[in-house]
């Protein structure tokens, strides 16, 4: 057992946990890269290979509500875009599916909560002043929870920076089934023994349907005012709208702009409190304030509440000159 250990809330029975005591990960049920993954002598899983690598193992779960999942990593040097450590929250059978991963590191050195959806990665929760927390020789404690309402908080604890257990944030999301929790090292050439994992510990209850039932009953009013955008600034047709009315004033809005190729160009609201009508939008410009280029983009707006099923929508826009 490692010194960097939660103490779990959850008044729950433990679904499974795996300090790898036993060095034998088929005894545990653990299915995936055997050939990549070794347990070391120190009881911890390692990557064990001389290349440039991704290497999962994947364990039957279905653990998805009033729920705890844990675990605790290191790094010897340090993390980065080609160096990381991911546990999946996953959905579906596929491990190429839609689901939910914890990643640490990655390119800015932190703690992150992500949605993995048709092959594109959204980040739910990212602390602004937790990135670079990771310096070289990282070592780690991390949960993650999620309530009966769907509400995920991430917590974490870095040996030698926290004295106590951090919050990293949190995000509501409505997943309906979990079939596998997956644990994935990604390493480059020159860290293929560098990357440790230990104290997998997941606990909670199956959900087999929606938490609250999807909102079909038109309650949120959403009317989209154009269809496309042009460059030219001449007061005709320069962004699109979307007018909204809600039953009461706990929704909030996420509205994000990708590209064709699915790449995020703008936030434009994320955790917007909407209150009982509004107007989103989008005037064809980027992050920056530049203009986009010619082509098709996708508004994508996500309506959530503690009170309601979250909603959905995806408006696709023809930007032209």
């Amino acid at each position: 057992m490692k010194s960097l250990l939660f103490i779990l809330v959850l008044v729950q029975s433990v679904i499974f946990t795996d300090d790898f005591s036993s060095r034998n990960l088929s005894e545990n049920n653990w299915s995936g890269d055997w050939d990549n993954l070794i347990i070391n002598s120190n009881q911890q899983l390692q990557n064990n290979v001389s290349w440039a690598a991704e290497s999962m193992l994947w364990h039957p779960c279905e653990v998805a509500i009033d729920a705890e999942w844990a675990f605790w990593c290191h790094f010897y040097g340090t993390c980065s875009a080609y160096n990381l450590l991911r546990m999946y929250i996953m959905e579906s059978d596929s491990m190429e599916g839609n689901g939910y991963f914890v990643q640490v590191g990655g390119a800015n050195r932190n703690i992150t909560l992500c949605r993995q959806e048709d092959g594109k990665v959204t980040k739910l929760i990212e602390n602004a002043d937790r990135k670079q927390v990771l310096d070289a020789n990282a070592s780690v404690a991390v949960r993650l929870t999620r309530d009966e309402r769907g509400q995920w908080n991430l917590f974490s604890q870095v040996e030698g920076v926290d004295m106590d257990e951090q919050i990293e944030g949190d995000a509501f999301a409505n997943m309906v089934q979990s079939r596998y929790v997956a644990l994935l090292f990604k390493n480059s050439s020159q860290r293929g023994t560098d990357l440790y994992m230990d104290d997998i510990v997941v606990q909670g209850d199956r959900q087999d349907e929606p938490l609250i039932q999807q909102n079909n009953d038109g309650t949120v009013e959403i009317n989209r005012e154009g269809e496309s955008i042009t460059l030219q600034r001449d007061g005709f047709e320069d962004e699109v709208r979307l007018v909204y009315t809600c039953p009461d004033d706990t929704y909030h809005a996420h509205l994000h702009i990708y590209s064709s190729d699915g790449r995020l160009i703008r936030t434009l609201c994320q955790n917007r409190p909407m209150g009982m009508s509004g107007i989103l939008v989008w005037d064809g410009t980027d992050q920056q304030g530049e203009d986009v280029t010619i082509g098709v983009y996708v508004m994508l707006l996500e309506i959530t509440s503690p009170a309601h099923a979250p909603i959905r929508k995806k408006y696709p826009v023809a930007v032209v000159h």
